[in-house]
């Protein structure tokens, strides 16, 4: 969706029109966002990752989940050093203090030493809300695509 530039006004009517934008656009974002919150809610009920209804298809897509790092250091004790050493960094002082740093792409794997390692790596996770993505199907005609 293109707009021509506005057309010549007084600085008034600009300000206003502009106020007025601003207005419906939080409009739009609060009724879209109302949408999302339905469809992702329905979806989740139906325990359904994909809701497709004629020419339009949602996905419903789970973030990577964040870790609560403090309920992590219990498995330092269950994994070999060298392997430790290339997923965590101990809090340490460089110029500044440096706090601990965890390599989750390193660390992630750790549950293969053990039930009680993968236990303490399930249990740091912290699941995000998964988010709807919305969108028109292509169509397909013979072999080219429209749109």
């Amino acid at each position: 969706m293109t707009t021509d530039p506005p057309a010549p006004a007084t600085n008034a009517k600009l300000m206003a029109r502009h106020i007025y934008c601003q207005a419906v656009r939080q409009q739009l974002a609060e009724e879209q966002h109302a949408i999302e919150v339905t469809l992702r809610q329905r979806m989740m009920d139906d325990m359904a990752t994909v809701l497709a209804d004629g020419e339009y298809e949602a996905t419903l897509k789970y973030p990577a989940p964040g870790q609560d790092y403090g309920l992590l250091k219990p498995v330092l004790e269950l994994v070999p050093e060298d392997v430790r050493a290339k997923g965590f960094t101990a809090a340490h002082e460089e110029v500044v203090q440096v706090g601990d740093r965890w390599d989750m792409r390193q660390v992630g794997t750790w549950g293969k030493y053990g039930a009680e390692a993968a236990a303490i790596l399930e249990a740091a996770k912290i699941a995000g809300d998964p988010k709807v993505a919305i969108r028109r199907k292509e169509k397909e005609n013979d072999g080219t695509r429209q749109q």
